[in-house]
């Protein structure tokens, strides 16, 4: 059933670049899909059939791991179980997120064992329970960072319950709606003791057993959606009980005489803990999207090699002959090589533990949500892998015609996931506002200075080089913008008082997500470039510089028209760009099977007809069913 990784047997030195050790793992992985509820089936059908669907291959892939503890435990074999799954189904990618690196990291990691919570543990790692999160709130935008949802404490038996006050703060668009499934849930709130707030926290909720809703749970289902279709429902709660072991405390605690003691308490810090687990859901949305963007890309560039066309130019001939096609999906496949050397290396560094523990003191506090404050880089390489995967995926939809836009070849639904992941573990926005915020207390990157001498397009350095130059000068001029703002609000020269905030930040907004933008791009310009330089000497350098000459070319070309306005380029040079383009292109079209074949994705784990070998009799055989 499964077809073997096309291209030569064993590990190419590209091969082992891209994916590290986990060809072998992934393989391993594909066994899953011998399973009944791996069976091809269309995404289309009866709602309750697609979402139990969705859980029984959420239970196939915890059971086969050993369960979610031991997911927990190995994270190098938890990011490549969610970058499998993002290849193979979005609706399950998006909920093993959730259930593994989301829900049973933060029971583990900021729960108390206890005799109330050990029970929980116990339901995700057998997967008798999927994980759910409760924190996005109805009419409370940035409701992350105040949640208007309570969390009662009582004294007299040392227990809490959770209080909706209003329609508001109603928890929207988690998963949830499906009845006569069990679930626990992580919810957040703001924990009062005798009516003092103390910050926010997250419980951990029964919300349903079997058939049985928890004491004072109210869950409505919301109608269907087309992009990655789950049961989402607004829930809410009306004095539904939590035994103390629930309360997800992490350092704080309650005294015998109900004294509240936090080390954290009264700073931001205690949010960004709150959420810590926003590491485990930033890089493996991360490691999903470049997966899907792979895949979309692999998906397209299959099909249009073996696609032919009328066209009376040249009847007979793969589209992929074609300048346009080329254009358009070599520029894709490097943004998918780009984006997962970004994600390579945030994945060692989470897998090494390096993004682990507590905030460190002093940090800059979130403003908009918690998700650049707890982990900046993770985020940033979240919100990045949304962007490539939505316009990788783009791409390939429209260049695959109507083909594209069947369901059954997958390149809809890695784009819906996509569009979910830019609101899903962080808003992208929100992300760039606080780590655009952040980088501006941070001193400036290095001094950099435009190019001197005529332009070198054949070196990919000059990208690297031009985009910390428009980093650089984006830090320069934001700063010198607050400065003046803040001295104009406050009227003494100095930083604004807190009345003047708004006033002062909010023409620099743009500005931020600018600054935030050009970090990460300067970032994945320097990541390809060293793994480039990694693979000098070898067979396959002479592919990847390929792809790499393109992507720098596309990286000055997006920023042409900013670098003209500040005179860092002449519109010769300009005209040198856009002429080193078609060389950079045939190129990559001679090395495009090695490039293709480093991808390694064997065409049953793809799944999308047009991705096969004979793909009209695939397309054909799936017609059929």
């Amino acid at each position: 059933m499964t077809d073997p990784a096309p291209g030569p047997s064993g590990p190419t030195s590209m091969r082992r670049l891209l994916h590290g050790d986990r060809l072998r793992h992934l393989a391993r992985l594909d066994r899953l899909l011998d399973r009944p509820c791996f069976d091809r089936s269309p995404s289309t059908g009866p709602a309750d059939a697609r979402h139990e669907r969705t859980y029984s291959r959420l239970r196939a892939l915890g059971l086969d791991a050993g369960g979610s503890l031991a997911l927990h435990h190995d994270r190098s074999r938890l990011l490549t179980a969610l970058e499998w799954a993002a290849t193979v189904d979005p609706g399950l990618f998006l909920t093993a997120l959730v259930h593994f690196s989301v829900v049973t990291c933060t029971l583990v990691e900021l729960g108390r064992p206890g005799g109330g919570l050990a029970p929980l543990i116990e339901d995700l790692d057998a997967m008798d329970a999927v994980g759910g999160i409760l924190i996005t709130e109805l009419g409370n935008g940035s409701s992350h960072l105040g949640p208007a949802t309570e969390a009662r404490y009582h004294h007299a038996n040392r227990t809490f319950t959770l209080h909706t006050p209003g329609p508001e703060a109603a928890k929207f668009m988690a998963p949830g709606g499906a009845p006569g499934r069990s679930r626990i849930v992580v919810v957040y709130a703001r924990l009062l003791i005798d009516d003092h707030e103390h910050g926010v926290f997250p419980f951990a909720v029964r919300l349903r057993h079997g058939a049985t809703t928890a004491p004072g749970v109210r869950i409505t289902p919301l109608p269907p959606t087309s992009l990655v279709p789950l049961d989402y429902a607004v829930i809410s709660f009306d004095g539904t009980p939590v035994p103390y072991d629930g309360w997800l405390r992490d350092s704080a605690d309650i005294t015998d005489d109900g004294r509240f003691e936090d080390p954290l308490d009264g700073s931001g810090h205690r949010l960004v803990r709150s959420l810590s687990a926003s590491a485990h859901a930033s890089v493996g949305a991360a490691a999903g999207q470049a997966a899907a963007a792979r895949a979309a890309v692999a998906i397209a560039l299959r099909y249009s090699r073996g696609r032919t066309t009328m066209g009376r130019l040249a009847p007979r001939l793969p589209v992929l002959e074609y300048r346009t096609q080329q254009e358009a999906l070599y520029s894709a496949l490097a943004r998918a090589y780009a984006a997962t050397f970004l994600v390579n290396e945030e994945r060692e560094r989470f897998v090494r533990g390096v993004h682990s523990g507590p905030p460190a003191a002093g940090g800059t506090p979130p403003t908009w949500a918690p998700w650049s404050a707890a982990h900046r880089d993770l985020a940033l390489a979240k919100a990045w892998t949304s962007g490539t995967l939505e316009q990788v995926a783009a791409v390939c939809r429209q260049r695959c015609g109507a083909q594209g836009v069947l369901s059954m070849n997958r390149i809809t639904d890695y784009e819906d996931l996509a569009r979910i992941f830019h609101a899903a573990a962080g808003d992208t926005l929100l992300i760039h506002l606080d780590a655009g915020k952040s980088l501006l207390a941070e001193p400036p990157p290095p001094a950099a200075e435009p190019p001197a001498g005529p332009l070198d397009v054949a070196d990919p350095r000059t990208a690297v080089g031009l985009a910390r130059l428009r980093e650089s000068r984006l830090h320069t001029d934001l700063t010198r913008r607050l400065d003046e703002a803040s001295g104009a609000g406050s009227g003494n020269g100095l930083r604004p008082q807190a009345s003047d905030e708004f006033a002062v930040w909010n023409p620099l907004l743009p500005g931020l997500v600018d600054l935030a933008v050009a970090h990460t791009k300067r970032v994945v310009l320097e990541r390809f470039q060293h793994q480039a330089e990694a693979l000098a000497g070898s067979p396959d350098e002479p592919a990847l510089a390929a792809l790499h000459h393109l992507l720098s070319l596309d990286s000055i070309e997006e920023d042409l028209g900013w670098h003209l306005e500040h005179a860092d380029l002449t519109p010769d040079e300009g005209r040198l760009v856009h002429g080193a383009r078609p060389r950079a292109l045939a190129a990559v079209h001679t090395h495009l099977p090695a490039l293709l074949d480093t991808l390694a994705l064997p065409p049953a784990r793809l799944g999308a007809p047009i991705g096969q070998p004979d793909w009209l009799r695939a397309v054909l055989d799936s017609a059929h069913h």
